[in-house]
């Protein structure tokens, strides 16, 4: 699997926007890092195109509109 992409080169600046993201979320609907599943990293093509930084499940509407 690939490196965690929170960490290295602003890093923190990364972290702190994963914070945000928590904070509104929940921490059940939000996955980063090696917390990502497999799954999440192919797209319908079935080629993996890296891991992403975040995996986020808004609940709502409103909670889309403000990620």
């Amino acid at each position: 699997m690939q490196n965690d992409p929170t960490e290295g080169t602003g890093s923190a600046l990364l972290t702190d926007g994963l914070q945000e993201l928590i904070a509104l979320l929940g921490p059940e609907n939000l996955r980063h890092g090696t917390e990502i599943d497999l799954e999440s990293v192919n797209d319908w093509s079935g080629e993996t195109g890296g891991l992403p930084v975040a995996w986020v499940a808004p609940r709502s509407t409103e909670e889309l509109s403000e990620i």
